[in-house]
């Protein structure tokens, strides 16, 4: 029962959108003059967010250093959910195999803090 003395926590819901950086979101969503640098701060600070699915990760491949950018950019408790790169879920190839491989059992050490990883299959 919700509410209940006795209720035992499973789990956090986060509440945040799929991407944070959209043109057409100046003047609706963040103040018109804003740079995109400074979106994901504002988003976190001002919107109140304290998670977002990284998106532009299932067309190519970030580098570690591009995933150090981001966190930079917001408190230790901000999570990122990381949508998986379209060769592993719906162009899956023998000879690329092992970019798939390196990405997990290398640069994923980078991000295991601070990400969930998401995948959608055909």
């Amino acid at each position: 029962m919700l509410g209940s003395k006795n209720a035992k926590t499973v789990g956090i819901i986060k509440i945040g959108t799929s991407a944070f950086q959209f043109e057409d979101w100046k003047v609706s969503v963040y103040p018109p003059d804003i740079t995109e640098p400074a979106m994901l701060s504002y988003y976190e600070k001002h919107l109140g967010f304290d998670t977002v699915e990284i998106n532009f990760t299932y067309y190519r491949l970030p580098s570690p250093k591009a995933m150090d950018g981001l966190a930079k950019k917001t408190s230790d408790g901000f999570e990122f959910s990381v949508r998986s790169y379209k060769e592993m879920t719906h162009e899956i190839w023998e000879d690329k195999k092992r970019l798939h491989l390196n990405f997990f059992q290398e640069e994923k050490r980078s991000y295991d803090e601070a990400c969930l990883y998401r995948s959608n299959h055909p």
